[in-house]
């Protein structure tokens, strides 16, 4: 095989794309600033600043970005990009850059090094106070005193890792304990300030758990994060490799692909150059095609129950309605808030059940709602796991169908686990997914269902 001519062989456009709605961008002041810097991105690339810097009411329409790409196709120049803007434009006080390994932490440094040194961008460098050259201390610091540092991820941690943006390179070796570190770290910051987390790597490994995690996140369109990947479902596929590979015939010639295909085993070949993960066991709630067969846009008629969850920490409520047959979500925001205005009137309208997880985040909200009138049944822990249980057979088997306006639901199955209670199980939160809409479609659903009865006030501690 003969290498294309110049030019873009590979697809610019990739197999997989989740663009939050935005009102305004700044992509285009990241893109210019970078060709400014002598980094000229290609379209594959500029559209990945576009999807990911889309901004609404002054804050990131995305919260999160992720991009899987199979390895040598320029991410490292989308990285540089984005930590330029964020360090010169974006007025970023901390960036912080981690990669699994001390040497790919020192290459992105190297990288971005060049583009400030390069000959004619001497303007940059006036703003630079220092650069930080010391091995695991590598970074840069202006005079206005933005920071933009390189670390590595080798303790199995991710303390330190926080920042306005955080970048997580090489994702496919984050780990549960990383990402609980990081998340928390962030939270600090989701009120009063404008963080932005990315994951970016080639396709996950069989061990990656939490990569697994985001590109079914990704792939299912959830809100707030935007998500781009490059791959194919087959070897097969005519074209396979120009898909996966939106660089192939600019950094990437067919020819060295023929020697890689020689070089590798076959689920090598296919993991680095063609996107295919490998299989893993589906750790989600409810089977995707099950669970998508069951929306539908009928709503519930009159509700016979209300139920009500957040997150546990309290950055998004759900409340849900369900009849005998259907389960609807029927508000979802952030913080908790609105939440007891809300309820009140839903209650006043009804006057109907009203049930929450007593030991979950929304039971605490359970004394205001009680005090400003609403009655509320609060289920124990073995009801929540038989609500669980119950709910993921009712979809299983079709025995009821669910109305998601909000659509915010479907990320919730995606992000949700089956976590171990007792002798059985219960919707797990995962720390970077909100598992809230799911629980209240669940308890509604229960509370709907004769002749389930919630325990009294207490039973359940």
């Amino acid at each position: 095989m003969s290498s294309p001519p110049l030019g873009y062989a590979g697809a610019q456009t990739p197999r997989f794309l989740s663009r939050p709605e935005f009102s305004t961008s700044a992509a285009e002041e990241a893109i210019g600033f970078a060709r400014a810097c002598g980094c000229e991105l290609d379209p594959w690339q500029e559209l990945w600043l576009e999807v990911a810097l889309g901004e609404l009411d002054g804050r990131w329409a995305a919260t999160e970005v992720g991009g899987i790409v199979p390895r040598q196709n320029g991410k490292g120049e989308v990285l540089v990009a984005r930590e330029l803007a964020g360090l010169f434009l974006f007025e970023e006080k901390l960036i912080t850059h981690s990669a699994h390994e001390f040497k790919t932490a020192r290459e992105a440094f190297l990288r971005l090094l060049g583009y400030l040194q390069r000959p004619g961008n001497e303007w940059m460098l006036e703003r630079v106070a220092s650069i930080h050259r010391a091995h695991g201390e590598e970074g840069i610091e202006l005079h206005n005193g933005n920071r933009l540092n390189f670390l590595a991820r080798t303790t199995g941690s991710g303390r330190g890792f926080t920042g306005d943006c955080v970048v997580l390179d090489e994702a496919y070796a984050l780990t549960d304990a990383h990402m609980a570190a990081i998340i928390s770290t962030l939270s600090a910051r989701s009120v009063t300030g404008n963080p932005q987390i990315w994951y970016t790597s080639s396709a996950p490994l069989e061990t990656s758990t939490v990569l697994h995690r985001l590109r079914r996140r990704g792939r299912a369109g959830e809100p707030q994060f935007a998500y781009l990947e490059w791959s194919v479902e087959s070897a097969d596929e005519p074209d396979a490799v120009a898909k996966a590979n939106p660089a192939l015939g600019i950094r990437i010639s067919a020819d060295f692909v023929e020697t890689e295909r020689g070089a590798l085993s076959t689920e090598a070949f296919e993991r680095e150059r063609l996107g295919i993960a490998p299989d893993v066991s589906d750790s989600n709630a409810i089977p995707l095609e099950l669970w998508r067969a069951a929306l539908q846009p009928t709503p519930p008629g009159d509700p016979l129950c209300f139920a009500l969850d957040c997150t546990p920490d309290r950055g998004w409520s759900s409340i849900a309605a369900a009849d005998s047959r259907v389960v609807e979500l029927v508000d979802h925001r952030r913080a908790t808030g609105w939440v007891y205005a809300r309820c009140l009137e839903l209650w006043e309208r009804w006057h109907c059940r009203f049930v929450v997880d007593g030991a979950g985040p929304a039971g605490s909200l359970g004394a205001e709602l009680e005090r400003r009138g609403v009655t509320i049944e609060y289920l124990g822990t073995k009801d929540v796991a038989r609500a669980c249980n119950q709910f993921h057979d009712d979809i299983v088997e079709a025995r009821c169908t669910v109305l998601d306006p909000f659509n915010a639901c479907t990320p919730a199955v995606v992000s949700a686990v089956k976590k171990p209670s007792g002798d059985t199980w219960r919707w797990g939160r995962n720390t970077d997914g909100d598992v809230s809409p799911l629980m209240a479609i669940t308890l509604a659903r229960w509370g709907a269902t004769p002749p389930n009865k919630p325990v009294p006030l207490g039973a359940w501690r």
